[in-house]
Formats: C-alpha cells, sequence, structure tokens
C-alpha cells in the first residue's frame, strides 16, 4: 500500500517557521528547551521550525508566549506580509 501524497509547506508556513527559528537562533534556545515548555517532542518542534510540519494555531500561541512572541504582531502579520502569495 502507498504512503499518502505528502503536501507541501505553503509559503505562510515558511515564513512564520522562519520568524521562529530567527528568535530561537537570536536567544540561543534549543529544540528541545521549545519542545518542553510546550508538551511536544523536539523532533516534531524541529520540523516546525524548519517549515516541514504545519502547526496549530494553540501550539503555536504557546510557542510564541515561551520565545516572548506577540502571536499576531510579532509572527502572523510580518509572516502575511512576505507571504506574496496572500496578497488581497
Amino acid at each position: 500500500m502507498a504512503g499518502a501524497a505528502k503536501t507541501q509547506p505553503t509559503e505562510l508556513t515558511l515564513e512564520i517557521a522562519a520568524i521562529l527559528r530567527g528568535k530561537q537562533g537570536r536567544d540561543n534556545i534549543t529544540k528541545q528547551a521549545i519542545a518542553n515548555a510546550v508538551g511536544v517532542g523536539a523532533s516534531y518542534i524541529g520540523q516546525v521550525l524548519a517549515g516541514k510540519k504545519q502547526i496549530d494555531i494553540e501550539l503555536l500561541d504557546r510557542i510564541c508566549i515561551f520565545l516572548g512572541l506577540d502571536l499576531v504582531e510579532d509572527v502572523i502579520a510580518p509572516a502575511d506580509r512576505l507571504t506574496s502569495a496572500r496578497r488581497y
């Protein structure tokens, strides 16, 4: 039986991941520290930060709180502005 087709990450997912990765790197925070704080595995956080995994809004909010980011002002709005496919 063939596996399910994997969907490619959207530009928005990649932009959000880049914003989170940037903050993680600037503050020298490990994936394990984020994972422990939000209650998921470090490998899952790694996939989120790489833009390979779509993220639930509640989990994104918990990650933002841990990283000291405002969900809308620091993550969603900038990612939206940087995503060409989301131009209105």
